[in-house]
């Protein structure tokens, strides 16, 4: 368990290093082209002021990072488990590295198509990450939410 001061640091500044820790990518090295199309999703919505959601996201984007399957695109009218991991894999590297050059981490502005938030496992990652519970990490999924749109918006 972290120390108290730790923990109250992390609440308004998680270390890289946690964040680091607690995620390790599997498969976003190996696809840079995809890893570079998502994030270019991700930004032309910021830049509007918008969230985008998961499936806007991946539609038609082939990931080549199976062997028996390149070129794998994920049907966003059936989700399987390896459509979601694969997308968390992608979504917690390029956080990872928003994190490290902006502070702000980039999957928080995908969202589900229903709930308008991201997923559970984003949100479980940030209250691990800030060390709070599950209504403290929605406030602080907002942050990061609208850092990341200024960000955008902002040309950077």
């Amino acid at each position: 368990m972290r120390t108290a001061q730790a923990a109250s640091a992390s609440r308004s500044f998680p270390s890289l290093q946690l964040l680091q820790e607690s995620f390790t990518p599997r498969w976003a090295a190996a696809d840079p082209v995809a890893q570079h199309q998502l994030q270019n999703r991700i930004a032309i919505h910021a830049t509007q002021g918008n969230t985008i959601t998961y499936s806007d996201l991946v539609s038609g984007i082939p990931f080549n990072i199976l062997d028996d399957r390149p070129g794998y695109t994920i049907d966003v009218h059936a989700w399987q488990d390896l459509d979601r991991a694969i997308i968390g894999d992608f979504l917690g590297a390029l956080s990872i590295e928003s994190y490290e050059r902006h502070c702000f981490l980039i999957s928080a502005l995908v969202v589900s198509k229903e709930s308008q938030t991201p997923s559970e496992n984003f949100m479980r990652w940030l209250a691990y990450a800030y060390d709070s519970d599950p209504l403290e990490a929605t406030v602080i999924w907002a942050r990061h939410r609208d850092r990341a749109v200024d960000h955008f918006q902002q040309g950077a």
